[in-house]
C-alpha cells in the first residue's frame, strides 16, 4: 500500500486561498484545526480566525480535509510549548547579552589584527589577536570558524601566557615594568 502525505495546518491556515492552491496539490489530505466547542468557537472568531470561513473551506475541500479538533488536550500542549518557548526567550536573551558583551571584545581584536596595515619597510609580520584569559579566545570561536585563524590566535594567548611576566601589588606599575 502506498504512502499518503498529510498536511498539518495551523489554526489560520485556512485564511489564505491562495496559498492553500499548492497545498491541495501537493497533499492527500488536508489536516486543519477545528475548534472543539461553541465557546471556543466563539473565542476563535473573536481573535480574527473566521469560523464561517474555515467551514466553508472544509466543504470545499470535501474528504480532501481532515478536522482535528482543537482539544483541551492539544491546547495544553501548544500551551506547554509555549512556556518552554518563553523560557528558551529567556535564556536566549541572556546568552545574547553576554555574547554581545563579551564578543564585542573579541570581534575588536580580530578585525585589527585583519585590517591593521601592514610596515612600508617591508618587514614581514604576523597579525594576532591577542587575548588575555581562555574564556575570552573561546568567545571569539563562535565569530571566525576559519582554523588557521583559530590556530594563530591560540598561539597567541597561549605565548602569552607561558612567558614569565612582571608581578607587582599595582597591576599598573607591573605593566610599567614591561614597557
Amino acid at each position: 500500500m502506498a504512502s499518503q502525505r498529510w498536511g498539518t495546518f495551523s489554526v489560520i491556515d485556512h485564511k489564505d486561498a491562495a496559498a492553500m492552491v499548492p497545498e491541495v496539490l501537493l497533499y492527500d489530505k488536508l489536516v486543519l484545526p477545528y475548534p472543539f466547542s461553541a465557546e471556543e468557537r466563539q473565542r476563535w472568531d473573536i481573535v480574527g480566525r473566521d469560523t464561517g470561513l474555515l467551514d466553508r473551506r472544509f466543504d470545499a475541500l470535501g474528504p480532501l480535509a481532515v478536522k482535528a479538533l482543537w482539544d483541551l488536550d492539544r491546547k495544553k500542549k501548544f500551551e506547554v510549548w509555549m512556556n518552554e518557548l518563553e523560557h528558551v526567550d529567556q535564556d536566549l536573551a541572556q546568552m545574547t547579552e553576554e555574547a554581545r558583551q563579551k564578543m564585542a571584545f573579541a570581534m575588536t581584536r580580530h578585525i585589527l589584527a585583519q585590517d591593521m596595515p601592514l610596515p612600508q619597510d617591508g618587514t614581514r609580520i604576523v597579525r594576532v589577536a591577542a587575548y588575555q584569559s581562555e574564556a575570552d579566545l573561546q568567545s571569539h570561536f563562535i565569530l571566525d570558524s576559519n582554523p588557521e585563524e583559530k590556530e594563530r590566535e591560540t598561539l597567541g594567548y597561549l605565548l602569552a601566557h607561558r612567558i614569565a611576566v612582571p608581578t607587582d601589588l599595582d597591576p599598573e606599575k607591573a605593566l610599567a615594568k614591561t614597557i
